[in-house]
């Protein structure tokens, strides 16, 4: 069976994006202390996934970049 792609319903629309806003803001903040872009896109990863909501709404007010 070929490959038909996937449709993200609009509650999963909404997660993607809110995963890819903290990927980003993470990323920018280790760049903005010298983190080489690979590393830490790489980083990025690992945090967004282990961090606690309220220190990420924290995060997002020191650095307001989305």
């Amino acid at each position: 069976m070929k490959n038909r792609g996937l449709r993200l319903t609009e509650a999963g629309i909404k997660t993607a994006q809110n995963i890819r806003e903290k990927h980003s803001l993470f990323a920018e903040i280790l760049k903005m202390i010298g983190v080489e872009d690979e590393i830490a896109h790489l980083d990025a990863e690992g945090i967004e996934h282990n961090l606690h909501p309220q220190t990420i709404k924290r995060l997002e007010k020191l650095i307001p970049i989305l």
